[in-house]
């Protein structure tokens, strides 16, 4: 993937590429945070594709453009809250028909011509949110990832357990009113707190220049500053849910470094069949069901997650240290590091072939990777990373919160 073809427009990013038959398009806003706040901009986002002053039904007009997909979304990174815009179109150089400034002007109209005076459809809308919430949290492994985001960051928006809490929040939900998401897309749909887009695929500079009429929208220089808003929180609690069979582990660990680089050849070292942690962890204490670490580079954060016996926390808190000491030895890193630099080149490229990774990979690079790292010189460079390197990076992790999620069911 040749990230020299990214051109940013105002915060618009084009990335060209003939060897699809679509393009996507991405527009991204800051909303409000909050557990109420949360709940009103699911419901606007939902509101929005239903109801509109020019079009009586949106879903013909996305089927008279090609079949166009056309949705809002709402997106929690850390502590932080966006309401994303996202559109996926035919090219028109596959179905012969320039339609692209109808499609254009769709979208800007959608986007600022929103009926609010349906009050039926909003607490359709409210009651199919609660019985989807209802669904989600029945699901023991999402109770767990909710209450362990709950529990790692610090942030004052959110009451701590509101986001398991089924009564709670469908409270706020049936409380929601007109006014509610009138209000909140006056706030958070404009061009003060417009921060982002992308536009992807088989279209052409002058499309592009087309669509960027139709929507003018500029990064004022403002961007969501993830990191001061995810500090992690020094804690080790437990939580018992009387409704679960299976027990989750998070250990997080804080680094003072950020390198996008070094955390991309951490990943296969820890992860995977061949990482350390399926093999301490697993194979050699059969201590997990499954196991594997995220990376965030913008919250400063390793975070171990282990599906293990409710009983079974101190050896596996013991068994995540020793891996960390293997990763700390220069020695002990060569096959891992040989083994991790081979998949690296091998995904970039299966970047190079599948839509899903380069869309994923640039929309990271977009939000928040630093304006030092270029993806090229990553991958042409890869082989210069060391052993000695990578043991000095895990030398500054400090371990900074414990969350254990037990369930109980059959205690």
């Amino acid at each position: 993937m040749d990230l020299s073809r990214l051109i940013n427009d105002n915060g618009v990013y084009l990335y060209q590429d003939d060897n699809f038959n679509t393009i996507n398009i991405q527009l991204s806003f800051n909303g409000k945070v909050g557990n109420r706040e949360d709940a009103v901009n699911y419901v606007l986002c939902k509101y929005m594709m239903q109801s509109n002053e020019i079009y009586p039904s949106i879903n013909q007009k996305m089927k008279e453009l090609y079949a166009m997909d056309l949705y809002f979304f709402p997106q929690k990174i850390g502590k932080t809250s966006s309401i994303i815009v996202s559109a996926d179109l035919v090219s028109p150089s596959i179905v012969e028909d320039d339609y692209l400034a109808g499609a254009f002007d769709f979208i800007k109209n959608i986007i600022l011509h929103p009926k609010f005076t349906d009050a039926n459809l909003l607490e359709t809308i409210k009651r199919s949110y609660i019985s989807t919430l209802a669904h989600t949290l029945s699901n023991s492994n999402k109770r767990a990832k909710r209450l362990f985001l709950d529990n790692v960051f610090d942030d004052e928006n959110n009451k701590y357990g509101c986001s398991i809490d089924l009564e709670y929040i469908s409270s706020i939900i049936n409380s929601i009113t007109l006014d509610d998401i009138k209000e909140a897309y006056k706030n958070s749909i404009n061009e003060q707190t417009f921060y982002r887009g992308m536009v992807f695929g088989n279209i052409s500079k002058e499309q592009f220049d087309l669509f960027r009429k139709y929507i003018p929208y500029k990064n004022n220089g403002d961007v969501l500053d993830y990191a001061s808003k995810c500090k992690i929180v020094e804690n080790d609690s437990e939580v018992l849910d009387p409704d679960a069979n299976e027990s989750i582990l998070y250990v997080t660990y804080e680094t003072d470094t950020i390198d996008e680089g070094l955390s991309k050849v951490l990943g296969p070292i820890f992860n995977g069949g061949n990482g350390l942690c399926h093999q301490i962890l697993r194979e050699k204490y059969g201590l997990v069901y499954s196991s594997y670490i995220s990376i965030y580079c913008y919250k400063k954060a390793f975070v171990f997650t282990a599906k293990i016996d409710k009983n079974n926390k101190q050896k596996a808190m013991e068994a995540i240290k020793e891996i960390i000491s293997i990763a700390q030895d220069k020695n002990k890193l060569i096959e891992l590091l040989k083994f991790a630099k081979e998949y690296i080149k091998n995904e970039d490229y299966l970047l190079s072939e599948k839509k899903d990774y380069i869309l994923d990979y640039l929309d990271d690079y977009i939000r928040g990777i630093p304006d030092n790292f270029n993806y090229n010189d990553f991958i042409k460079n890869i082989d210069s990373y060391t052993e000695e390197e990578i043991a000095h990076h895990m030398g500054t992790l400090k371990l900074k919160n414990v969350f254990m999620y037990k369930g109980d069911k059959n205690a």
